[in-house]
């Protein structure tokens, strides 16, 4: 961003949220994953090939974002505490998968069919959200800091989603092998 062209950004008075540590924008506190497959080696579906795969991840910090009135940025002053409106939903994911080879003949010929299915049970949460709560102007967050009021400022499309987990989805592959 531009805000390390301002000298004054050690002074707390000012932008007080900039210099404070704290959550990062993608701050990804939690992360499971977990994989699995098991073949079928005897009886009527030997060959068999099943797989899946979960992950599951705690949402990213939400963060009110301000205007910056000297280059008339948006989404650059930290209006309250880093991550201080919670988080974004926690996501989950499960993919499956199948597959399963068929004899071709001598010389051990094989071909298979496979098929993925990813985001099986189809979450579609959001995992990005608008984090402008400004239009232009302040909506003076703190009134300590006796900056000048826009309440007209203030984005009413703070917090809506932008990006949603993909929906479900499916795979169909073909190999042969030789």
């Amino acid at each position: 961003t531009s805000l390390f062209d301002f000298p004054y950004l050690a002074d707390p008075t000012i932008w007080q949220y900039t210099i404070e540590d704290g959550l990062l924008p993608n701050d990804v506190t939690h992360v499971f994953n977990a994989h699995g497959s098991y073949s079928f080696g005897d009886g009527p579906v030997a060959g068999l090939n099943l797989g899946f795969g979960l992950r599951v991840s705690s949402g990213v910090p939400i963060t009110p974002l301000g205007w910056n009135e000297a280059y008339g940025n948006g989404f650059e002053i930290p209006l309250r505490a880093r991550g201080s409106d919670g988080r974004t939903d926690t996501t989950s994911e499960f993919d499956f998968h199948v597959d399963y080879p068929f004899s071709l003949g001598e010389g051990g010929y094989k071909l298979y069919l496979m098929m993925d299915v990813f985001n099986l049970f189809n979450q579609q949460n959001a995992t990005d959200l608008w984090m402008s709560a400004e239009n232009g102007g302040t909506i003076n967050p703190d009134p300590s800091l006796n900056l000048d009021p826009c309440p007209n400022c203030v984005d009413v499309d703070y917090m809506m989603p932008l990006v949603f987990q993909a929906p479900r989805s499916l795979r169909f592959a073909v190999r042969f092998t030789w």
